[in-house]
């Protein structure tokens, strides 16, 4: 995908693989042997599957808040998947303790998801103001019906496990990525 840190959800079939795909930042597909990746380096990446459909989606903040994930659930349903049926693999992203963000974040994700939402994910820790990403992910699949029990997640954060993950805060080289891929 042409990442672009967005909430668009492309579909993709047997001609678009070893394409780029357009600016986007999540995709889908029902046919098999169609492999999706998806570029993180702090961002959540989201791999979501039920027996017929896939998809891949760079969920980072941006993207999170104009609802990445729900879009993804939407399309993977509109191809034929059942929303209690999806699992989701939640990858390694940065945790809250590092993710310091600036009051027009806060900002941005009241105006989009409310107070309530914000104030759950977005708060003080140590004189400033961090976020939980994979937190407001997390809410979000859960509150379009996807169960808890078809959720897993990878707790560790990229910053905190320099030496495993990329980090696009922490590392030397911010074109450094990291690849989840799916097939079916």
């Amino acid at each position: 995908m042409n990442q672009i840190h967005s909430n668009i959800v492309r579909y993709v079939t047997e001609a678009d693989v070893g394409t780029v795909i357009p600016e986007c930042d999540g995709i889908v597909t029902d046919r098999e042997n169609v492999p999706l990746s998806v570029k993180t380096a702090d961002c959540v990446p989201l791999l979501m599957w039920d027996d017929n459909v896939i998809s891949a989606v760079h969920a980072g903040w941006r993207g999170t808040i104009s609802l990445i994930a729900v879009n993804a659930i939407d399309m993977m349903i509109k191809y034929g998947a059942i929303s209690e049926n999806i699992n989701v693999a939640v990858g390694a992203s940065i945790c809250f303790a590092h993710y310091e963000v600036q009051e027009d974040f806060y900002n941005a994700v009241e105006s989009a998801l409310g107070t309530e939402f914000c104030d759950m994910f977005v708060r003080s820790y140590k004189d400033e103001i961090h976020a939980d990403v994979k937190g407001m992910n997390l809410k979000l699949l859960a509150d379009n019906g996807i169960k808890s029990g078809n959720i897993k997640v990878c707790p560790d954060c990229t910053l905190c496990n320099i030496d495993k993950y990329y980090s696009y805060r922490g590392g030397k080289n911010k074109n450094e990525v990291m690849r989840s891929v799916i097939v079916r």
